[in-house]
């Protein structure tokens, strides 16, 4: 046994011991050497004549009671804490240090119990590379076969202390769960738990560590001892640098140099004096790499899972199919085979979650399809909203885009917006060469795209490969046809039922036809040496009998199929493909994600209109009335949660370009408020704002709002974020908010797994659904003028690209509900003659939503009751220009007006 193990083992003892005389032997002597003498104390006469020591006595016997009772109860507390993993916890006011003694005592004590404590549950390997200097150790001897068999202590990893780190934040870190802090205080029992030293190192027991050969970090090298103690082979040390480039991250790194993504802790520790934060490297800075390509040794130690409901940190049975994760199946070590199975909560950290470029994380959610193509996809999407938009009624909502499609769009957009370190162009570079019959068949390389223009196809291109694959690319290259922003104009041919979804995309050009008829239609074209611009694509996932290509081509058709011969694509497998004997990695779209983007084509292809739930008052609500209980905002005094009718007879255009005005309380916002309709900002917070990642924790705060008591893989999930990076920002996010005045954590930690923000915090959102929550048809004027006094620019106007993806939807039903918000103050405005509020309305409202028919219309009959000729025929000129370049038609009332407004009376129409 190590001297460090003896010398832990023996503070351990004392600790028992001094916890033992503190708790058992204090009462024992009290009662045998104390003096309570009652009645000469509660004797008036007593405490007039001199004291012979009864009176000391007793005191000193009641204080010493007393103290006893404290500190048993500091006992008991701390034990409670212990065993429910801290969930019930209680902090003892005024008695924090007693707290700490107790807690310091009993931590030590464990670790003379630690070897019942293994021997108790199965050992099992908890799967977390750790980015820590390994501090080699013998492997202590133990008797074959006996229970320590699988306990062998290899190494032990260790972490230097940070300044503002605390045991929680570094459980957290390394092992996935804050609650398993009491595993590093038993480890390093000389260590205050309450109060980290900064520079000091902790053991973090049971870490699996990846530690390069011939190095232990910082760029020592390993002794051949050293690499003896840890069972590795001798290895002379050798380094190399490599210079940081524009985009590179430390995972993109350690997977081009290393070979490994999951390496780059590896490379963090070797670059430790120049590396502060994982997450943050510059250009041009010069790193540290082992002169291996993987160049590992796996240190595994056993440990004890202390928290059986630990959640697991996959993806949530939701998304698992439509957005499949790399790396699903836990890391795996020479000792798993040894220990008993994990049950599925106990699977804590995999590899794909440790350090993962965010870039695969990307790659892996599209499920084959290729950035190119969906960042055309998401352009699509985007357009077709905007029309949707633009030709929205008043009160009306444009179909709502929910379940895998809104997961699918979430990547789309994300792929359009992603700055690709590896180089992958956007798809505006390519706009001069892609034409209507252009389609993406894979990529090569580091995502360059592989396109083929069908007009340079003889008559018929084939895909010859195993079924299921062929299927798949005819799939893909459906979607360049029917989904891309350069498609369109071309007659679309889908041959059989494998293709019957394209006719769900929205596209006007394409025609469902079965096998028969279709080469019934083809083998009668005539032979003809001229080709013929193409204005036809056949699609089909089987084979045709076809007539020669010469008549195909001079036909103008193009027929893309499953087979051989001819022009032809050779699938080998999901990652081998050739075309004109060039190399490329095949787009295999797989069908959960197909069937997202289809279902996502056709929601945002469709005309219709949904009545909106903020403009009509709610079903047993009554005009004019307070907001129903569950609408009131815990942020905002009961006062300020309505604004009577009296009041809007001394209601004036109050709205000014000024900060929106929120609740304050003594000169300050009382508690946390987001501000998300304009630029999006944190006010009311009680810590100091984070130095890096700043917007990013603004965008976690409003996920959370969205998204209580959700659980951390679904964030990570939804924010498509490695789980590191995650942990990091939401510490970031909870030392920003800070607490309240009663101590209180404006975000608790999760100590059941799920996280929560408290009610305290709130959001300008919030504040003008519930100004609005009684229809906005019904409500007050005053309340539709505060509403819009909180709207400071376009809904998260500043939102970063690549970020926020998941509240695009979100964003969407602002926009609309601030549109009908502002189109209904100027018509009341009108209806009072008061122009100023219906012009400051209106502008208001375009800024949130510049492109809106409605809107737009509104303002034109504004500049026509003032008179303002020049301004008519300006919003008339842009009007009539969005909708021709949104590709949309106007309305039969919008032209009415128009023409009202420009020739002075509506055109006669024949019946």
């Amino acid at each position: 046994m190590k001297i460090s193990t003896i010398r832990a083992r023996i503070r351990g003892v004392l600790a028992m011991v001094a916890l033992a005389a503190l708790v058992l032997g204090s009462p024992a002597a009290l009662v045998a050497w104390g003096h309570f003498d009652a009645t000469t104390v509660l004797r008036p006469a007593a405490w007039l004549t001199p004291d012979d020591g009864s009176i000391f006595l007793t005191a000193v016997t009641v204080i010493g009671w007393v103290a006893w009772t404290v500190f048993c109860v500091c006992v008991v507390a701390e034990v409670v804490g212990m065993i429910t993993s801290q969930r019930h916890h209680v902090k003892l006011p005024g008695l924090g240090a007693i707290q700490g003694i107790a807690a310091g005592l009993l931590v030590a004590s464990l670790t003379v119990l630690s070897p019942l404590t293994r021997s108790a549950v199965p050992p099992a390997p908890v799967p977390v590379v750790a980015a820590a200097v390994a501090a080699p150790q013998p492997v202590p001897e133990v008797e074959e076969g006996s229970e320590n068999d699988t306990e062998r202590d290899r190494g032990v990893a260790t972490v230097t202390v940070e300044p503002n780190d605390d045991l929680w934040t570094l459980a957290e870190t390394w092992y996935g769960d804050g609650t398993s802090w009491r595993r590093i205080a038993a480890a390093n029992p000389d260590v205050d738990v309450d109060h980290l030293v900064a520079g000091q190192k902790l053991a973090l027991p049971g870490v699996v560590m990846t530690v390069p050969s011939g190095h232990t970090g910082a760029g020592r090298p390993i002794s051949a001892e050293e690499l003896n103690g840890i069972g590795a082979q001798p290895e002379k040390a050798r380094t190399r640098t490599v210079t940081v480039k524009p985009g590179d991250t430390l995972s993109g790194i350690a997977q081009s140099q290393l070979g490994d993504a999951s390496c780059w802790p590896v490379i963090w520790h070797l670059n430790e004096q120049t590396i502060s934060d994982p997450d943050h490297i510059e250009p041009g800075w010069k790193l540290v790499l082992p002169d291996t390509s993987v160049a590992e040794t796996a240190v595994p130690i056993p440990a004890t899972n202390e928290r059986a409901e630990t959640p697991a940190v996959t993806l949530p049975p939701e998304n698992a199919e439509l957005l499949p994760k790399a790396g699903d199946e836990p890391t795996v070590t020479a000792t798993d085979t040894a220990a008993e199975p994990q049950s599925r909560a106990d699977e804590v950290v995999t590899r794909a979650d440790v350090g993962q470029d965010p870039a695969e994380i990307l790659r892996t959610a599209l499920a084959g399809l290729s950035l190119f193509l969906a960042g055309g996809v998401a352009g699509t999407v985007t357009a077709r909203r905007q029309q949707q938009l633009f030709t929205r009624p008043l009160g009306r909502r444009i179909p709502e885009v929910s379940g895998d499609p809104r997961r699918a769009r979430r990547v789309l957009d994300a792929a359009a917006d992603q700055i690709d370190a590896a180089g992958s162009p956007d798809v505006a570079a390519y706009d001069e060469v892609m034409t209507p019959t252009t389609v993406v068949l894979g990529t090569r390389g580091l995502q360059t795209p592989v396109l083929v223009d069908l007009a340079d196809v003889d008559g018929v291109l084939t895909v010859n490969g195993a079924p299921d694959l062929a299927t798949a690319m005819v799939a893909s290259i459906s979607l360049s046809l029917v989904a891309a922003p350069w498609s369109g104009g071309i007659d679309i041919v889908a041959v059989g039922e494998e293709l019957a979804w394209l006719a769900r995309t929205g596209s006007d050009d394409v025609q469902l036809a079965d096998e028969d008829e279709v080469v019934e239609g083809l083998i009668g074209l005539p032979d003809s040496a001229t080709r013929s611009p193409i204005t036809r694509v056949v699609l089909s996932c089987r084979p045709l009998d076809l007539p020669s290509p010469v008549s195909l081509a001079a036909a103008g058709i193009v027929v893309v199929m499953a087979g051989s011969g001819g022009r032809e694509i050779t699938i080998a497998d999901c990652d081998d493909a050739q075309f004109d004997g060039q190399p490329f990695t095949p787009q295999i779209v797989t069908a959960p994600m197909r069937r997202a983007v289809v279902d996502l084509l056709e929601t945002t292809a469709r005309c219709d209109t949904e009545a909106a739930p903020w403009w009509q008052p709610r079903r047993g609500g009554v005009e004019g009335s307070d907001p129903p209980p569950a609408m009131t905002c815990a942020a905002l005094p009961p006062s300020d949660a309505h604004v009577t009718v009296e009041e809007e007879t001394v209601l004036t255009s109050s709205m000014t370009s000024d900060v929106a005005q929120l609740p304050v309380a003594g000169g300050h916002v009382p508690s946390p408020v987001l501000r998300l309709l304009g630029p999006v900002d944190l006010l009311g917070a009680r810590g100091n704002p984070p130095t890096k990642a700043r917007r990013q924790c603004l965008e976690y705060c409003a996920w959370l709002l969205c998204h209580p008591g959700a659980r951390s893989v679904q964030m990570a999930d939804a924010l498509m974020v490695a789980e590191p990076t995650r942990r990091s920002n939401v510490s970031r996010l909870r030392r920003w908010l800070g607490t309240d005045d009663a101590g209180h954590a404006y975000l608790p930690e999760g100590y059941d797994g799920s996280l929560r923000l408290a009610d305290a915090v709130t959001s300008d959102w919030e504040r003008l659904e519930l100004l609005v929550s009684g229809g906005i048809s019904a409500a007050p004027l005053a309340n539709l003028v505060s509403a819009l006094d909180l709207v400071r620019g376009a809904p998260l106007a500043d939102a970063a690209p690549g970020q926020w993806h998941w509240a695009e939807e979100w964003r969407i039903d602002m926009i609309q509900m601030v549109r009908d918000i502002g189109v209904e103050v100027a018509r009341r405005a009108m209806e009072t003659r008061d122009i100023e509020l219906a012009s400051r309305a209106l502008a208001r409202a375009t800024v949130a939503c510049p492109e809106d028919e409605v809107l737009l219309v509104a303002r034109i009959k504004l500049a026509d009751k003032l008179g303002d000729r020049g301004e008519v025929e300006r919003l008339v000129y842009v009007l009539s220009r969005q909708a021709r370049r949104l590709g949309v038609d106007l309305s039969e009332e919008t032209i009415t007006v128009l023409q009202e407004v420009m020739e002075g009376h509506a055109r006669a129409r024949v019946v």
